[in-house]
């Protein structure tokens, strides 16, 4: 089992793009938004499992870079606070993965 969770203040995951518009999607776009590169140790690495078995599509924006892009906004992004993914089961390659993710909106 694989927990990605956004317990520091200093970072915030969000979900954007067609997962949240779409029934069938090719990737699950993340945006994790942090303040200093030594707060994304175990979220990069979390991911980076993750990814092993799904198609994730992750953008890495400072607080900063955010506000200048306005991305959360343009991009209809949505804040989840954790992200289990079950991975310790071997499924064959057509076999549905179920990921939950917990928001507070």
């Amino acid at each position: 089992m694989v927990k990605l969770q956004s317990t520091s203040p200093r970072i915030n995951i969000y979900l954007f793009g067609s997962i949240l518009k779409e029934t069938l999607i090719a990737d699950i776009d993340i945006l994790v938004v942090y303040n200093s590169v030594s707060d994304l140790v175990a979220p990069r690495e979390a991911l980076n499992r993750i990814s092993l078995s799904l198609p994730l599509d992750v953008v890495y924006m400072t607080t900063e870079e955010e506000k200048q892009f306005d991305f959360i906004e343009s991009q209809d992004a949505i804040l989840i606070n954790d992200l289990w993914f079950d991975d310790s089961r071997n499924r064959p390659e057509s076999m549905s993965i179920n990921v939950d993710f917990f928001s507070e909106q």
